[in-house]
């Protein structure tokens, strides 16, 4: 199951969209774009960032991080737990958040990437809209379709990022709030981010 929920991940990921100015594309446009973009760099850099990971995870960073809306999601992962949380916690919880993203599914991402293929439902938005929804097929050899839909909002500097994935019918966020909710209520917040940390600290295994 959890090897289903990483795969799933990466593939949301691979067809994750960049932020954009409102008047510049509808989402569904965005996502295409990005979709070529990233299999373009992994085409041309494959064997450089075969060799060094850290290249890969910084490559990565730059792509994906910029598209999520990385505080929203922490704090909606944490949910009843990020009210209590000091800012030194939220921070730290959010860094650890997002570096455990990028390392855990940055070499599957990688891997399985350039054996997908994409449906992309056109959508439409308004320019009064704040929030938005583009679903999305990804079709795997020898699989069935997999449907992936984007939750975006719309940031004050006038920016779709994404803040949730449902992805077929499993929400991102909801699946990391019963798993961190169950760390925090029994070992408390302070020791689940001690327990990232050290995770992120580790070096990635060879295959």
């Amino acid at each position: 199951m959890k090897q289903l929920k990483a795969l799933l991940f990466v593939i949301s990921v691979i067809i994750a969209p960049c932020a954009l100015q409102a008047s510049e594309a509808v989402p569904h446009e965005i996502i295409e774009t990005a979709v070529n973009e990233l299999l373009s760099e992994f085409e041309i850099r494959r064997n450089e960032l075969a060799q060094d990971e850290a290249k890969l995870f910084q490559l990565v960073e730059s792509v994906v991080v910029p598209r999520f809306d990385v505080p929203i999601i922490a704090r909606l992962v944490l949910a009843k737990h990020w009210r209590t949380a000091t800012d030194k916690q939220r921070r730290a919880f959010t860094d650890q958040f997002k570096t455990l993203l990028i390392r855990t599914y940055a070499k599957a991402l990688f891997k399985y990437t350039g054996n997908e293929q994409m449906l992309v439902t056109p959508s439409s938005v308004k320019p009064e809209d704040k929030k938005t929804r583009v679903r999305t097929e990804v079709i795997l050899p020898g699989t069935s379709a997999i449907e992936v839909t984007y939750a975006l909002l719309k940031n004050a500097e006038e920016q779709w990022k994404i803040y949730d994935m449902t992805i077929d019918g499993i929400s991102l966020v909801k699946n990391y709030r019963v798993s961190y909710g169950d760390a925090v209520a029994q070992k408390g917040l302070d020791m689940l981010i001690v327990e990232m940390t050290a995770k992120n600290s580790q070096p990635e295994p060879k295959e």
